[in-house]
């Protein structure tokens, strides 16, 4: 428990990259929500609820996550690769919508996704570094949250202008 285990680095690598991306992700439509207003003849407030109702159902998802983790219902790392496949999927399927109730959908979903990849995350990391590194560890993965959030909005706006808002996602 004293040591490092083979591999920490490209697990901390790994999951800020993912982390990164997850924030990218929460942020890169915000820079196109003209377009999307535009397309779906939406009120401003109405633009906003896939976000909102993303955010407010994330900590029920977070809940379920944290207890499957901490029950075993399935390995760490199968949880994990749960949440991602869901949160890309429906990441994607955010960009097929045809309308507001089906982007709201697909967003929940996705964050449900995030949800469990933030609660395998740090006991990954746990798992990898023993506590006297874990700290950083935690340290390098959370200063993903800022990254990934300000290269969103960039990244979003530079997408969405070249290729229309369903680009963003």
């Amino acid at each position: 428990r004293g040591q490092r285990q083979k591999g920490a680095r490209f697990g901390l690598v790994l999951l800020t990259s993912i982390f990164t991306l997850s924030y990218v992700d929460r942020t890169a439509p915000q820079a196109v929500k003209t377009e999307l207003i535009q397309e779906f003849n939406l009120t401003d407030a109405e633009s906003s609820l896939p976000t909102t109702m993303a955010y407010a159902l994330f900590p029920i998802a977070a809940v379920i996550a944290g207890w499957s983790v901490d029950k075993r219902m399935a390995d760490r790392r199968v949880l994990l690769a749960g949440g991602l496949v869901t949160w890309s999927l429906c990441t994607v399927l955010s960009g097929c919508s045809r309308g507001l109730t089906e982007l709201i959908v697909f967003r929940v979903l996705a964050y449900g996704g995030e949800a469990f990849f933030f609660a395998t995350a740090y006991p990954l990391l746990a798992d990898y570094y023993p506590p006297h590194e874990l700290t950083m560890a935690y340290g390098i993965l959370t200063m993903a949250l800022p990254v990934g959030a300000s290269l969103g909005y960039g990244i979003g706006g530079v997408v969405g202008a070249a290729f229309g808002w369903r680009a963003t996602f």
